[in-house]
């Protein structure tokens, strides 16, 4: 397998989690029963995961974009998807660690695998890396 496919695969599993984030918090109820803290920063973490993910997405979606970056001085949006999924999985981790108990583990590793994607598609797309 290439590493552009164990990257998309990464990124899919990182998306399954998110998703199943959002399935346990909704089904599960549990923000009635919790502390209002707890339950802001579980939602701010999903919600942040969730946009790295489509961040993600993005880049899987139109990698030709992405090849030439660097090259034109109207790059700059584009440069910024990376340096903002990043910015959010980052967030997303550290806003995890004060999650609710049930969804804590699941945020937690999807923070993980979306750090480790970012920063291995970041290295793939820098100019003369390839």
């Amino acid at each position: 397998m290439s590493s552009w496919g164990l990257v998309l695969a990464g990124g899919v599993v990182a998306d399954g989690l998110v998703f199943w984030s959002w399935v346990r918090w909704v089904r599960s109820g549990i923000a009635i029963k919790a502390q209002r803290g707890r339950t802001i920063m579980t939602l701010l973490s999903i919600i942040a995961l969730t946009a790295s993910c489509l961040f993600m997405s993005m880049v899987f979606a139109m990698p030709g974009k992405f090849w030439t970056l660097g090259d034109n001085p109207g790059d700059k949006p584009w440069i910024m998807v990376f340096m903002g999924g990043l910015a959010v999985a980052i967030l997303g981790g550290v806003l995890a660690a004060s999650a609710l108990d049930v969804i804590r583990d699941l945020l937690g590793a999807s923070s993980l695998i979306s750090i480790v994607l970012w920063v291995a598609l970041i290295s793939v797309f820098e100019p003369g890396s390839w």
